[in-house]
């Protein structure tokens, strides 16, 4: 019982949020509210503490339903490199993510029909 999955993706908004998930997902954000003499901020504090998080990835079936890839237990790949340069694009923060959970606990879940009243 061994495979491994890899969910690899790119953010493309620039939040504390996103850039912490996409370093490994163990950070804190730290916020502090304006005051006199000091900006209001946040600050992301970045941690060698790697947490196991949970993916779902939700695509669309033949029928146009929802066809959903569970994975219950996903952990950062440490895989990381963003480009810190002047460009007219946005900068993306790529994501790798390796499965570290058993195949047997990986759902597929395909909707083919909607729910009754």
């Amino acid at each position: 019982e061994k495979a491994d999955y890899m969910v690899t993706f790119s953010y493309a908004e620039e939040t504390l949020q996103n850039i912490n998930t996409a370093m490994g997902g163990g950070g804190t954000i730290t916020v502090t509210a304006a005051g006199a003499g000091q900006p209001g901020k946040s600050v992301l504090t970045l941690s060698s503490t790697i947490p196991v998080l949970a993916c779902a990835v939700v695509g669309k079936n033949v029928l146009g339903y929802p066809i959903v890839f569970y994975i219950p237990g996903i952990q950062s790949t440490g895989s990381v490199k963003t480009d810190f340069r002047r460009a007219a694009s946005a900068r993306l923060y790529p994501a790798s993510f390796s499965m570290v959970c058993a195949i047997s606990a990986v759902q597929i879940i395909n909707i083919t029909a909607p729910a009754t009243s």
